[in-house]
């Protein structure tokens, strides 16, 4: 997979990295991702705000997904999307996530 992050990086952003990178921000996503996880307003809202940004990247690739130039994995970034806002409407009702697991400030009656 690093190839593959790196080749994406070099057609989209024009920018060669080294095939350490991609696990470096995989990492640091991931951190980021558990530590924010206890803010989901933040968090389930940021998604839907930021993926549009990657589907409209490749927007070329997105009108006919049988071009010689499409890539099947552009046009699912648009159902994504759609979850994506799912997600943030239903956020209140996810029994996973860290604010719900660990709740700050709420002291049970023991």
């Amino acid at each position: 997979m690093p190839g593959t992050t790196t080749g994406i990086f070099r057609t989209f952003c024009e920018v060669e990295i080294a095939a350490s990178v991609p696990a470096l921000l995989g990492t640091a996503q991931g951190a980021v991702a558990l530590i924010a996880g206890s803010v989901p307003r933040l968090t389930y809202g940021l998604a839907p705000v930021l993926h549009p940004v990657t589907v409209s990247v490749p927007i070329p690739r997105l009108p006919s997904p049988w071009s010689p130039i499409s890539n099947h994995p552009f046009v699912a970034g648009l159902p994504v999307l759609a979850g994506f806002v799912a997600l943030y409407v239903l956020r209140d009702a996810d029994p996973w996530s860290l604010a719900r697991c660990f709740p700050v400030g709420r002291r049970s009656a023991a």
